[in-house]
C-alpha cells in the first residue's frame, strides 16, 4: 500500500516545475494520506511565526497564512521533534485556537532541515477524525521531507546567486574571471564599458590578447605573476589599451584562489579607469595594508606588528598575546541573509571589537569572518582570559543589520608569546589551531593553546608526507567485498575498499581519506584504487567468475577538464576490460545543481556500460530531486539503518519506505552493513535486491577474494547463523 502511495507522489513530482513544486507535493500528500489540511509553512528568525507557502484544505489549494507557534504543537516540532496526535490534540494544546477554528482532532508534522541539521521549516497534516494509519503518514512526510528540504535549500541558494550576480553586474568596476590557463570565464557590463570588448569577445581569449598595451616591459609582467603565486594577490596600475586603440590607465586588483569544487587555481580581476593617479596610488598604499570592508589592518599589517611586538616581548618581562576570533557560523548566515547583509554585519562585528580594545593593541581583519587581536605588554594570563571573556560577551549581544536583529557567538584561540611562538606565523597558526579546538568543543568558548593541539598538527602533516610517499611507491591495497543478490542467492557484484598500512599499523580510511582530499592527493589516491579493481576483473574473469566491481568516487576525484590525467573511462579501456565490469558509487552531494559537469561525465560512463551507486542514502542532507534529475542504477541504503532492524520499529519504516521508494524510481536496492540473519531476513521480506556486510565476508585481498567465491554457498552460510 505504501508503494502504491509513493509511486503516486512520485508521479505528481514528475510534471511539477518551478513555483507549482510545493502545491504539488502538499496536494499529492494530502491526497495519499486522506488529510484534511497539509501545508508547508517557513519560520521568521526567532521561530515565532511560522507562514505556509503551499496549503491546501479538502484537495483545494488555499491562500497562505501566518500564525504564531506559541503554544502549538508546530512550536514542538521547530525544536526538531516528529509530532503526533491520534486524536485529542485540542486537549493537548488547549490555548492552540487555530486548532478549534479548523476543527482539527488529529495532527502529524515533521521539522525540514536545512543541509546544516537546522530546522528551516515545517510540514504538517490535519484531520478532523481519527487517522487511519498514522506510521505510514509518518514515513512518508520523513521520506519526502528531504525532497522539500533540498527544494528550499535550492531556492534559498538560487536567490543568493541572483543576488550577487545583480550586484557585480551592477558595479562601476569591471570584473574578470579566468581559469588556471587565464582564459577569461566572466566579464561584467563594466568591463564592456571601459575595455570595449564585449562578452562574447572576451570569453576563451587570456586578458593579455585583448588589453596589452605594449608599454610595460617582460619584468613587470613577470614581477607581477610572482606575486600573485607567491602572495596569492598583486594590486596596482597598469596601461592597458581599449578596443578602439586608445590607451588608458586602470587601478587592477588581481586575485589567486582555489576553486573549492574542482580543487584548480582561477583568477579574479577588478579593475576601474582611474583620473586621479596620485588619489590612486594613496589608495593602492591604504588597501595594502587595510582591509576594503572593514578599513582594520589587514593580514600583511598584522604580521609586521606581531613581528614588533615579539622583538619587544623579548626585551621585556610582558607577554604579548594573539587572540584568534572566528564567527560560529557565519557562513550559514551569509548564505541564508545574503552577502550584501553579511558584508554589513562584519563590518559591525569589526566596529563592535574594536570598541572593546584598548590603545596599543591592533584589531586586524584576517580572513573572512575571521579577526585577531593583538595585545601587547600582558603583565599574565588572567589579563588575556578577561579580555577574551569580554569579547566573548560582546558579539553576543544582537546585532540590528538593515531591519533584522542577528545573534551571534565567537570562538576564540589564544597563543602566548613568546612561550608558545617566537615568529608571527607560527604564533598565528597556534592561535588558529586553538580557534579549531574551541569550535569543536562546542563553539561560543575560548581556549589557549596546548602542546596536544600540535602534536595533532604535526601528526597530520607526517600522515601526509607518509600517505604521498605510499601513494608514490603505490603501497596502498584494494580489498574487495562481496555483494550478494538476495533472488538469485549467488555473489554478483564487489566493493573495492582501499586499505593502508603503514609502518606495521592499519591506518584507517575515515583518517588518510579526507587527508588525501584536503592536500590533493584523491585523484591519484582513485587511480590507483581503479587500476587495481581493473586487474582484478580480469583476474575474476580468468577464474569463471562474472561479476562487477563498484568503486568509490567523491567529489575531489572527478577529472576537472576533457584532457585530465585521470580519465575513468579511458583506465578501463586501456586495462582491456568491458566497461560494464567497473561500477562507480558517490555520495549525492555530486549529484548536485551545480556539479552539474560532473552528472554530465556519470552519463558518459553509464552510456558506456558503467552501473552507477548511490551510497549512504537517507543519512545527512537526502534530496530526492537530485534522483529525480539522474538516473541511478542502485540506491544503497547506509549501514546505521541495517544495525536497528528487528528492534527498532522506525528503522524497519524507514527501510521499507526507502525500498518502495527505489522500486518506485526503477532503481535496485543494496543493504549495506547486514551482520545477521534476522537482518537478512526482513531484508528479503521487504524486498531488497542485494546485501553486502559482515554476514557474508568482510573485505579480503584480491587473492582470497578470488578463494572465497570458490567455496561461497548461501546456504552453508544461512546455516551457521541460525
Amino acid at each position: 500500500m505504501i508503494e502504491h502511495k509513493v509511486r503516486a507522489i512520485v508521479s505528481s513530482l514528475s510534471s511539477a516545475r518551478g513555483e507549482n513544486f510545493f502545491d504539488t507535493i502538499v496536494l499529492a500528500l494530502a491526497k495519499a494520506i486522506d488529510a484534511d489540511h497539509v501545508y508547508v509553512a517557513t519560520l521568521d528568525d526567532e521561530q515565532s511565526i511560522a507562514t505556509t507557502i503551499a496549503y491546501t484544505q479538502q484537495g483545494q489549494i488555499t491562500e497562505n497564512f501566518s500564525y504564531e507557534l506559541a503554544d502549538t504543537p508546530c512550536a514542538d516540532v521547530c525544536a526538531d521533534n516528529v509530532c503526533m496526535y491520534n486524536d485529542g490534540v485540542q486537549q493537548a494544546y488547549p490555548k492552540d485556537k487555530l486548532l478549534v477554528q479548523m476543527g482539527v482532532n488529529s495532527y502529524v508534522g515533521t521539522p525540514l532541515k536545512d543541509k546544516h541539521g537546522e530546522v528551516q521549516a515545517i510540514i504538517i497534516a490535519l484531520y478532523s477524525s481519527v487517522i487511519d494509519d498514522i506510521h505510514a503518514v509518518e514515513s512518508l512526510f520523513l521520506l519526502f521531507s528531504g525532497l522539500i528540504s533540498g527544494e528550499l535549500e535550492r531556492r534559498r541558494n538560487q536567490k543568493d546567486i541572483n543576488i550577487k550576480q545583480i550586484m557585480i553586474d551592477a558595479l562601476s568596476e569591471g570584473v574578470l574571471l579566468t581559469n588556471e590557463r587565464t582564459e577569461i570565464l566572466y566579464a561584467n557590463p563594466a568591463f564592456t564599458t571601459i575595455s570595449g570588448y564585449s562578452l562574447e569577445e572576451a570569453l576563451g581569449k587570456r586578458p593579455g590578447e585583448l588589453l596589452k598595451s605594449g608599454v610595460h616591459g617582460p619584468e613587470f609582467y613577470q614581477a607581477m605573476w610572482e606575486d600573485i603565486e607567491n602572495n596569492g594577490a598583486w594590486s596596482g596600475e597598469i596601461l592597458n589599451r581599449r578596443k578602439s586603440g586608445e590607451t588608458y590607465t586602470e587601478w587592477l586588483v588581481l586575485q589567486r584562489f582555489i576553486e573549492p569544487e574542482s580543487q584548480t587555481a582561477h583568477y579574479l580581476a577588478i579593475f576601474h579607469d582611474i583620473s586621479d593617479l596620485k588619489y590612486a596610488k594613496q589608495q593602492a598604499k591604504h588597501y595594502e595594508y587595510y582591509d576594503l570592508l572593514t578599513e582594520l589592518p589587514n593580514r600583511h599589517l598584522l604580521i609586521e606588528r606581531i613581528e614588533q611586538q615579539l622583538l619587544l616581548s623579548t626585551q621585556s618581562k610582558h607577554k604579548t598575546a594573539l587572540l584568534f576570533i572566528s564567527i560560529d557560523n557565519f557562513r550559514v548566515l551569509n548564505n541564508s541573509l545574503g552577502h550584501h547583509i553579511g558584508d554589513k554585519l562584519l563590518q559591525k562585528i569589526a566596529q563592535r571589537i574594536a570598541s572593546m580594545s584598548q590603545t596599543g593593541n591592533t584589531l586586524a581583519r584576517y580572513a573572512g569572518d575571521e579577526f585577531v587581536l593583538l595585545l601587547p605588554m600582558q603583565p599574565n594570563d588572567d589579563t588575556v582570559e578577561f579580555s577574551a571573556l569580554r569579547m566573548l560577551d560582546s558579539i553576543r549581544a544582537p546585532f540590528f543589520v538593515e531591519q533584522q536583529v542577528i545573534e551571534l557567538t565567537a570562538s576564540i584561540g589564544i597563543c602566548i608569546c613568546p612561550n608558545d611562538a617566537t615568529e608571527a606565523l607560527d604564533a598565528l597558526s597556534k592561535a588558529d589551531q586553538a580557534c579549531n579546538h574551541a569550535k569543536k568543543l562546542g563553539k561560543n568558548n575560548y581556549q589557549f593553546f596546548t602542546s596536544e593541539m600540535q602534536r595533532r598538527s604535526n601528526h597530520k602533516v607526517q600522515l601526509k608526507n607518509a600517505l604521498n610517499q605510499a601513494l608514490q611507491q603505490q603501497k596502498l591495497e584494494t580489498f574487495f567485498q562481496p555483494i550478494v543478490n538476495l533472488k538469485t542467492q549467488s555473489i554478483e557484484k564487489c566493493e573495492a575498499l582501499v586499505r593502508w598500512v603503514h609502518e606495521g599499523n592499519f591506518i584507517s580510511p575515515v583518517e588518510f581519506i579526507p587527508i588525501a582530499e584536503e592536500f590533493g592527493m584523491a585523484e591519484e589516491l582513485g587511480q590507483q584504487v581503479l587500476e587495481q579493481s581493473c586487474q582484478q576483473a580480469i583476474a575474476l574473469e580468468q577464474a569463471g567468475f562474472d561479476l562487477s566491481i563498484a568503486v568509490n568516487r567523491s567529489v575531489a576525484e572527478f577529472p576537472h577538464s576533457t584532457d585530465s590525467t585521470y580519465d575513468w573511462l579511458k583506465t578501463i579501456k586501456q586495462q582491456g576490460i568491458s566497461p560494464s565490469r567497473i561500477g562507480f558509487e558517490i555520495t549525492e552531494s555530486i549529484l548536485a545543481p551545480e556539479n552539474s559537469n560532473f552528472t554530465d561525465y556519470l552519463s558518459q560512463l553509464q552510456e558506456a556500460g558503467c552501473k552507477v551507486s548511490l551510497d549512504d542514502f537517507g543519512t545527512g542532507y537526502s534530496s530526492l530531486s537530485y534522483l529525480r534529475n539522474f538516473s541511478i542504477d542502485f540506491l544503497k541504503i547506509d549501514r546505521s539503518f541495517i544495525s536497528d532492524l528487528g528492534t527498532d520499529p522506525e528503522a524497519l519504516t524507514l527501510v521499507s519506505t526507502i525500498i518502495a521508494m527505489a522500486s518506485a524510481l526503477g532503481m535496485k536496492t543494496i543493504a549495506e552493513g547486514v551482520e545477521t540473519l534476522q537482518q537478512l531476513d526482513i531484508l528479503n521480506d521487504l524486498g531488497c535486491d542485494y546485501i553486502q556486510g559482515y554476514f557474508f565476508s568482510r573485505p579480503l585481498p584480491a587473492a582470497d577474494f578470488i578463494q572465497y567465491l570458490e567455496g561461497f554457498s548461501f546456504d552453508d552460510y544461512c546455516k551457521r547463523q541460525s
